[in-house]
């Protein structure tokens, strides 16, 4: 499978900015979460972080149609 686009779950520019950086010569269209109409409220009721990460990725995912 071949990434086109990768949707970026932070609210954070500089972030962004960062990631934008290092995929620069990826071929991979960097999309900050906001240009998407942000993410979606999650409750982050897991029990580690990546349960919680898993949450929020799977909520971002439906919520820009991943």
């Amino acid at each position: 499978m071949k990434i086109d686009e990768l949707v970026v779950a932070t609210g954070n520019a500089n972030k962004v900015r960062e990631i934008r950086q290092v995929f620069a010569d990826s071929g991979i269209r960097i999309i900050a979460a906001s240009e998407r109409g942000g993410m979606p409220d999650v409750v982050e009721d897991g029990e580690t972080f990546v349960e919680n990460a898993t949450k929020k990725a799977l909520a971002g995912a439906a919520a820009f149609g991943c």
